[in-house]
């Protein structure tokens, strides 16, 4: 019962709504674009230098991803990594950040992946793939859910 969310169309990320206003989205991933996700998914990414700034404003590279959820749904989601000491960041469509991690996914894969498992209602999620310092390099992103 998931499905994919056309990022684009709903203009979440643009970086200016064409009015002048800049939505909190805008505001927050002050970037031109996410990528769209969906259940279940391993995903290949890498951070570059040409990549939108993370919210933090810390130097760092982030790629986001978005999905949809049509129903409250446990969720997981892993970011792995041989090169980068993997950050994970989780938002609601209102902008605010309901989960990070660091290096919990150390439990399931290599010492600095990350992990975030949580139980979220129906709506629109951001996920922001990240590193820990300001790193670049390949990763691997993995959206399911559990029981």
């Amino acid at each position: 019962m998931h499905r994919a969310l056309l990022v684009l169309s709903l203009a979440l990320v643009a970086c200016d709504s064409g009015n002048g206003d800049r939505t909190e989205l805008e505001r927050l991933f002050d970037c031109d674009t996410a990528r769209e996700i969906t259940f279940p998914s391993t995903t290949s990414g890498a951070l570059s230098t040409s990549d939108c700034d993370y919210t933090d404003d810390d130097g760092t590279y982030a790629d986001y991803y978005a999905f949809e959820l049509d129903a409250a749904t446990n969720v997981d989601v892993f970011q792995t990594s041989d090169t980068i000491d993997s950050f994970l960041s989780l938002y609601n469509a209102s902008g605010a950040e309901l989960a990070f991690d660091d290096d919990s996914g150390s439990d399931f894969f290599g010492p600095h992946d990350a992990r975030i498992s949580r139980s979220l209602a129906a709506g629109v999620y951001v996920i922001a793939a990240n590193s820990y310092g300001v790193e670049t390099g390949p990763y691997t992103l993995e959206l399911t859910t559990t029981p």
